[in-house]
């Protein structure tokens, strides 16, 4: 949590922070869905068992979005560092 309170959500700077991070995904316009999923996902310690069960779709699903948000987006949440950012940049309330 401490994290959080270093980022500042929802100033200017933590906005640019999540656009970086999130990409076109941080844009209004694209996919809810993908945008939800990542939320889902960084709300459930990235358990896409678990996020695909509180979104109430199949688990492949999930993870058919999940390689829609790594292609057309470009975001990976392969290392730990990664999803950091991710949780981070969803949280500070770029969308």
């Amino acid at each position: 949590l401490a994290v959080f309170d270093l980022v500042d959500i929802g100033s200017p700077r933590a906005i640019e922070f999540a656009r970086s991070v999130l990409g076109s995904l941080a844009d209004p316009r694209s996919n809810p869905a993908h945008f939800e999923t990542l939320r889902a996902l960084c709300r459930h310690g990235f358990s896409q068992k678990l996020a695909a069960a509180a979104l109430d779709i199949h688990p492949h699903t999930l993870a058919y979005r999940v390689a829609q948000i790594r292609e057309r987006h470009r975001i990976d949440l392969e290392s730990a560092e990664a999803r950091l950012r991710v949780q981070v940049a969803v949280r500070s309330g770029a969308r």
